[in-house]
């Protein structure tokens, strides 16, 4: 029981590091969190901002690379158009990086807060079902949230 306790404190403590890390308590801004992993086993993670890229290498060699960028108000108006509410979004793009001058591969559309396992047919060969790649952005909240809302409906 000792060390179900001991672990679960550790976990909480890293996701709280986490938290932390990717809102920032002075401003309030939210930093894009993304992870790739092969058959379960981390590749890299990073926060990026702005332009950055994260850079990996996947088991058959190929050097690849992840960018996000925030999506335009555009699509979010062509997304009303079917539902009242949706999912924040963020621009994925898959980069080719053995050459200086990384090349575009594929881009698509993907939640903020999502996991995607990319196939070869949409990245041509990165694209593996064994390449995860995991975005996490967390929500802000302040005391002006819990104020306004009350506690249980602050982070929404």
């Amino acid at each position: 029981m000792r060390l179900i306790s001991a672990v679960l404190v550790l976990v909480g403590a890293f996701q709280l590091a986490s938290d932390a890390a990717a809102c920032d308590s002075k401003t309030g801004e939210r930093q894009q969190l993304v992870f790739a992993s092969w058959a379960g086993e981390s590749l890299a993670a990073m926060y990026l901002e702005g332009d950055e890229m994260m850079y990996f290498q996947i088991p058959n060699g190929v050097k690849f690379g992840v960018r996000t960028r925030p999506v335009s108000d555009d699509v979010y108006r062509e997304q009303f158009q079917w539902r009242k509410y949706n999912s924040e979004l963020v621009h994925l793009e898959f980069y080719d990086t053995k050459e200086k001058q990384p090349t575009l591969i594929a881009e698509t559309l993907a939640g903020a807060n999502s996991t995607s396992n990319i196939s070869a047919d949409f990245v041509p060969g990165v694209g593996d079902p064994r390449l995860r790649v995991e975005l996490q952005k967390s929500v802000c909240v302040s005391a002006d949230d819990l104020s306004r809302k009350g506690p249980a409906q602050a982070a929404n």
